[in-house]
């Protein structure tokens, strides 16, 4: 092979490499390295609801919605939330397993959490301030599944 050709073909190998490096991906996270479904689980009834991380009655706080599917992403998320009222998180998924988790509340739990479709509750009280909250499975927070909560 000549060295004009061995040039080319390393060029092109180059090229190709740059162009791979510049696709966007999806993170890279397989469903083995996600938290195992019943290390999760806390004795959801038949139809997938739960009474979420906390193990009190659902339904007894003000309603706050947040849903998920097989995104890395929150669907519905709320902005702000009352402060020092009992809220029942309810957590409906379409897809993948995702959970709720509040920064300094619940000993960084998940206050909800859900491992397929179906909706999920927990019981939550927070106080007045700003609240970072994420999805804690392995890999979901890493790929942007965050965002910011205030309690007022």
């Amino acid at each position: 092979m000549s060295r004009s050709r061995t040039a080319q073909l390393v060029m092109i190998a180059v090229l190709v490499l740059m162009a791979a490096a510049c696709t966007p991906q999806e993170p890279d996270v397989s469903v083995d390295e996600q938290v195992a479904a019943e290390d999760r689980a806390t004795d959801a009834p038949e139809g997938g609801a739960t009474d979420g991380a906390t193990g009190g009655e659902a339904g007894g706080g003000e309603a706050v919605e947040w849903a998920a599917g097989n995104e890395l992403a929150f669907d519905v998320a709320p902005e702000t939330v009352p402060a020092g009222t009992p809220l029942t998180f309810e957590l409906t998924l379409t897809g993948l397993p995702h959970n709720v988790i509040i920064e300094d509340a619940n000993g960084d739990e998940p206050i909800v959490e859900g491992e397929s479709a179906g909706t999920y509750t927990g019981e939550v009280t927070l106080e007045a301030g700003e609240y970072t909250y994420y999805c804690g499975v392995p890999g979901h927070r890493a790929a942007g599944m965050e965002g910011q909560l205030t309690a007022a």
